[in-house]
């Protein structure tokens, strides 16, 4: 795993890189560890990175999330940890999307747990189904998996690309496929990813993609619980 440390913050820096270290060590992971102090991007290569550490402020502002929230509309899906010394701050880093918290000075605990979910996400990342679409076997990798819908016969795997990958397997077959938390059913005719989750509204479930998912009244409580599972990272 290849992990960015970025913050003005030479001695957080120090003490974090540190802190990293020892928990390869610990864990026998490879980790190989860059550090910056500036946001610039020609000096900030982050496509090169599985995980940023990223401060929220530079200069006293809060040019961290700006930056964040770039690199997501870009389509960058690089894990991002928000650090952070105060906690009114952390809320404003949601919008960054961000995998995990922390709050600074950063524990030994805090951070292995942080660095655990790391790993679990990009081993997700990685994982692929096989299905059959039109007589042919189709990989699709899990993570670019926005909904699935039933229509009729028909299922429609929707990806993060906007492709809607067509088959005949029943939905409770390729929800069985995709063996994670990190899906849910909102309806009888669609299955959900939870992190693709934007917004939930009366009786609708509003994905980042902007389409707008029916949430069946009996199946509410039940998301809405996955929902909060996931964001506090037990899913």
């Amino acid at each position: 795993m290849h992990v960015a440390i970025c913050d003005d913050d030479l001695i957080f820096i120090k003490d974090l890189k540190e802190k990293i270290i020892a928990y390869s060590i610990r864990h026998n992971k490879e980790i190989f560890i860059s550090e910056f102090t500036t946001l610039d991007d020609a000096a900030f290569p982050h496509d090169n990175f599985d995980v940023i550490f990223l401060d929220i402020r530079f200069q006293g502002q809060n040019l961290g999330i700006e930056w964040a929230k770039q690199l997501r509309m870009a389509g960058d899906n690089t894990l991002i940890v928000i650090c952070s010394s105060l906690h009114n701050q952390i809320i404003h880093g949601y919008e960054a999307e961000p995998i995990r918290f922390l709050l600074k000075p950063v524990s030994a605990s805090d951070l292995s747990s942080v660095l655990d979910a790391c790993y679990l996400k990009l081993n997700f990342q990685g994982k692929k189904i096989i299905i059959k679409s039109n007589f042919n076997d189709v990989f699709i990798q899990i993570s670019k998996i926005f909904y699935i819908e039933s229509i009729s016969r028909q299922r429609n795997i929707v990806l993060s690309t906007g492709q809607a990958v067509p088959t005949y397997e029943p939905l409770q077959k390729l929800y069985a496929k995709l063996n994670s938390d990190r899906f849910q059913f909102t309806h009888k005719c669609y299955v959900v990813q939870l992190s693709k989750v934007d917004r939930i509204e009366q009786n609708f479930v509003f994905l980042t993609n902007g389409k707008q998912i029916p949430l069946a009244r009996n199946l509410s409580a039940g998301f809405k619980k996955s929902m909060i599972r996931f964001m506090e990272g037990r899913a």
